[in-house]
Protein backbone atom coordinates (compact mmCIF):
# COMPACT_ATOMS: atom_id res chain seq x y z
CA UNK A 1 0.00 0.00 0.00
CA UNK A 2 2.81 2.30 0.78
CA UNK A 3 4.49 1.99 -2.40
CA UNK A 4 1.01 2.68 -4.10
CA UNK A 5 1.47 -0.94 -6.38
CA UNK A 6 -1.65 -3.84 -7.09
CA UNK A 7 -2.19 -5.36 -4.12
CA UNK A 8 -1.57 -9.24 -4.06
CA UNK A 9 -5.31 -10.71 -5.20
CA UNK A 10 -7.42 -11.83 -2.42
CA UNK A 11 -5.77 -9.77 0.04
CA UNK A 12 -7.36 -7.45 2.66
CA UNK A 13 -7.51 -3.84 1.00
CA UNK A 14 -7.44 -2.78 4.85
CA UNK A 15 -4.46 -1.21 6.02
CA UNK A 16 -5.09 -2.20 9.51
CA UNK A 17 -5.95 -5.67 8.73
CA UNK A 18 -2.50 -5.53 6.45
CA UNK A 19 -0.29 -4.23 9.28
CA UNK A 20 -1.69 -6.98 11.82
CA UNK A 21 -0.94 -9.95 9.22
CA UNK A 22 2.65 -8.73 8.68
CA UNK A 23 2.79 -7.87 11.90
CA UNK A 24 2.46 -11.77 12.68
CA UNK A 25 4.65 -13.08 10.02
CA UNK A 26 7.19 -10.59 11.25
CA UNK A 27 7.36 -11.93 14.68
CA UNK A 28 6.81 -15.58 14.04
CA UNK A 29 8.84 -16.59 12.13
CA UNK A 30 11.20 -13.99 13.27
CA UNK A 31 12.01 -12.97 9.48
CA UNK A 32 14.99 -10.42 10.51
CA UNK A 33 16.94 -13.48 12.44
CA UNK A 34 16.38 -15.30 9.29
CA UNK A 35 17.76 -12.81 7.30
CA UNK A 36 20.97 -12.17 9.46
CA UNK A 37 21.67 -16.04 9.28
CA UNK A 38 21.21 -16.43 5.50
CA UNK A 39 23.25 -12.93 4.89
CA UNK A 40 26.30 -14.12 7.31
CA UNK A 41 26.40 -17.75 5.39
CA UNK A 42 26.27 -15.96 2.06
CA UNK A 43 28.67 -13.25 3.24
CA UNK A 44 31.14 -15.33 4.71
CA UNK A 45 30.96 -19.30 4.74
CA UNK A 46 30.90 -19.87 0.72
CA UNK A 47 34.39 -19.53 -0.42
CA UNK A 48 35.15 -16.51 -3.34
CA UNK A 49 36.27 -19.56 -4.82
CA UNK A 50 33.56 -22.43 -5.48
CA UNK A 51 35.59 -24.98 -7.25
CA UNK A 52 33.63 -28.04 -8.16
CA UNK A 53 30.98 -26.72 -5.83
CA UNK A 54 27.73 -26.15 -7.29
CA UNK A 55 25.26 -26.18 -4.38
CA UNK A 56 24.50 -25.22 -1.07
CA UNK A 57 22.83 -26.22 1.55
CA UNK A 58 22.16 -23.59 4.26
CA UNK A 59 19.96 -24.39 7.33
CA UNK A 60 19.43 -21.57 9.78
CA UNK A 61 18.27 -22.00 13.35
CA UNK A 62 17.17 -18.28 14.83
CA UNK A 63 17.26 -19.49 18.60
CA UNK A 64 20.52 -21.00 18.47
CA UNK A 65 21.63 -18.37 16.26
CA UNK A 66 23.37 -20.46 14.19
CA UNK A 67 23.62 -21.72 10.17
CA UNK A 68 24.74 -24.76 9.16
CA UNK A 69 25.88 -25.03 5.58
CA UNK A 70 26.78 -28.47 3.14
CA UNK A 71 28.25 -28.32 0.09
CA UNK A 72 27.46 -30.29 -3.05
CA UNK A 73 29.41 -30.60 -6.16
CA UNK A 74 27.98 -30.66 -9.78
CA UNK A 75 28.04 -34.61 -9.86
CA UNK A 76 25.82 -34.60 -6.52
CA UNK A 77 22.68 -32.57 -7.61
CA UNK A 78 20.23 -35.14 -6.54
CA UNK A 79 22.04 -35.86 -3.16
CA UNK A 80 21.46 -31.88 -2.97
CA UNK A 81 17.42 -32.08 -3.85
CA UNK A 82 16.89 -35.17 -1.30
CA UNK A 83 18.60 -33.43 1.50
CA UNK A 84 16.75 -29.89 1.03
CA UNK A 85 13.67 -31.59 0.87
CA UNK A 86 14.50 -33.88 4.11
CA UNK A 87 15.64 -30.57 5.46
CA UNK A 88 12.33 -28.61 4.23
CA UNK A 89 10.31 -31.42 6.13
CA UNK A 90 12.51 -31.51 9.46
CA UNK A 91 11.78 -27.81 9.86
CA UNK A 92 8.48 -27.34 8.69
CA UNK A 93 6.96 -27.86 12.35
CA UNK A 94 9.90 -25.33 13.92
CA UNK A 95 9.06 -21.74 12.85
CA UNK A 96 12.93 -21.04 14.10
CA UNK A 97 14.43 -23.52 11.57
CA UNK A 98 14.42 -22.73 7.95
CA UNK A 99 16.40 -24.70 5.37
CA UNK A 100 17.24 -22.69 1.80
CA UNK A 101 18.79 -24.52 -1.11
CA UNK A 102 21.60 -21.98 -3.14
CA UNK A 103 22.99 -22.92 -6.91
CA UNK A 104 26.00 -20.63 -7.95
CA UNK A 105 29.36 -21.55 -9.03
CA UNK A 106 30.87 -18.31 -7.96
CA UNK A 107 30.36 -15.58 -5.51
CA UNK A 108 29.32 -13.11 -8.32
CA UNK A 109 26.80 -15.56 -9.65
CA UNK A 110 25.28 -16.07 -6.62
CA UNK A 111 24.70 -12.17 -5.50
CA UNK A 112 23.25 -12.00 -8.74
CA UNK A 113 20.58 -15.02 -7.49
CA UNK A 114 19.94 -13.43 -4.56
CA UNK A 115 20.83 -9.69 -4.45
CA UNK A 116 19.21 -9.19 -1.07
CA UNK A 117 21.70 -11.32 0.79
CA UNK A 118 24.36 -8.71 -0.57
CA UNK A 119 22.20 -5.18 -1.15
CA UNK A 120 21.35 -3.27 2.02
CA UNK A 121 19.02 -5.48 3.90
CA UNK A 122 19.33 -3.58 6.78
CA UNK A 123 17.51 -0.45 5.73
CA UNK A 124 14.39 -3.18 4.06
CA UNK A 125 14.27 -4.34 7.39
CA UNK A 126 14.29 -1.55 9.57
CA UNK A 127 11.68 0.00 7.39
CA UNK A 128 9.59 -2.79 8.08
CA UNK A 129 10.26 -2.52 11.72
CA UNK A 130 9.06 0.63 12.04
CA UNK A 131 5.94 -0.37 10.43
CA UNK A 132 4.84 -3.19 12.71
CA UNK A 133 5.97 -1.77 15.82
CA UNK A 134 8.76 -3.86 16.45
Amino acid sequence: MKENCPMVPDSSSSFDELLQETRGLWNGIRIRDQFNGWITATQLLIPQEHGTNAMYLLETDVDKKTTKIKVFSAENLTQAYAEYRNAERRNQPLQNRTAVLVSATSVDQLRNAFPSYYGDTKAFLDEVERSVGS
